[in-house]
């Protein structure tokens, strides 16, 4: 679609986090003008619970057929809607499979919006670089890092567990602040428009792995290899106009590697100030605006 935005999601850091019931709180601003369509990707969301009567755990979940599945979204949505190309915009866990999608099909692809982009994150990478940026800071204060270290001992000992992960992350974000706390997701959230019954599901789903529930992580674990070995400087190259935006103060895909990544290849980066993980869903105005004029 000459006009259109394939769009996903915010849950930090993780595959399987489809945010279509608040993204309309940014989207609204580009709807006159662009055709949008948010897709809950392959096992996750509303496709999952389509899906669970014939795969309840996801056996056939891959990164492969993730990338097929969105081929077949994008052929269907230039076909529906008289296009050529699509525009496609990612977020988070997002960033890195329409990374890979738009490097292998830049022909059907006519722009890319990386946001909270992936760069590293083989042996997770981001969370590393971020715990020793951290842990140098505690250093150069003379904190006490033996809890921190501790932590990260235990994060790289499992890194498939998400308690051990967000239990890390509690020492190492008191170094990393993040300055505007501004949030419009929460009040998008409770008046949805188009939240439904499935949307709701999956998010009290992802919750639960919050408090130790693992089903959630259970069936996103056939993306973790992918996720474990991907590296945006071995994935290829952009052959279409690019732009990253981040949170300044995005630790989860660490801003500072993309704007590194952005100026060593000579690609579009803003940062919103103060911003964290999710900017979309602190400034949604100012989010499309800095869109719609990288489209224009």
């Amino acid at each position: 679609m000459e006009n259109g935005l394939i769009g996903r999601e915010r849950w930090p850091y993780a595959p399987g986090s489809p945010s279509a019931f608040v993204d309309y709180d940014w989207q609204e601003y580009l709807a006159d003008n662009y055709t949008i369509v948010s897709w809950d990707e392959t096992g996750c969301g509303r496709s999952y619970y389509r899906n669970s009567n014939i795969d309840p755990d996801n056996s056939t979940l891959s990164y492969e057929q993730q990338l097929a599945d969105l081929d077949a979204l994008v052929d269907y949505c230039c076909d529906r809607f008289g296009q050529e190309q699509v525009i496609i915009l990612g977020h988070s866990y997002g960033s890195m499979l329409g990374s890979s999608y738009v490097m292998a099909h830049p022909e059907k692809v006519s722009a890319y919006i990386g946001v909270g982009q992936i760069v590293n994150d083989i042996d997770n990478y981001s969370e590393t670089y971020a715990y020793e940026d951290a842990l140098r800071i505690a250093k150069e204060k003379g904190d006490d890092t033996s809890e921190m270290e501790s932590a990260y001992e235990a994060f790289i000992s499992d890194m498939s567990s998400l308690e051990n992960r967000m239990t890390l992350r509690e020492y190492t974000s008191a170094y990393h602040p993040q300055t505007d706390m501004t949030d419009t997701s929460t009040a998008a959230a409770i008046f949805s428009p188009v939240l439904g019954v499935d949307d709701a599901r999956w998010y009290l789903l992802q919750l639960s792995a919050m408090i130790g529930d693992t089903r959630f992580m259970e069936l996103q674990a056939p993306l973790d290899e992918a996720m474990m070995n991907f590296n945006l400087y071995e994935a290829g190259e952009y052959q279409i106009p690019v732009l990253f935006i981040s949170g300044s103060c995005d630790w989860n895909c660490p801003a500072q590697l993309v704007e590194q990544y952005a100026d060593e290849y000579g690609l579009q980066y803003i940062a919103m100030e103060g911003c964290g993980h999710s900017p979309q869903g602190q400034h949604p105005e100012q989010f499309a605006d800095i869109i719609r004029d990288f489209l224009n």
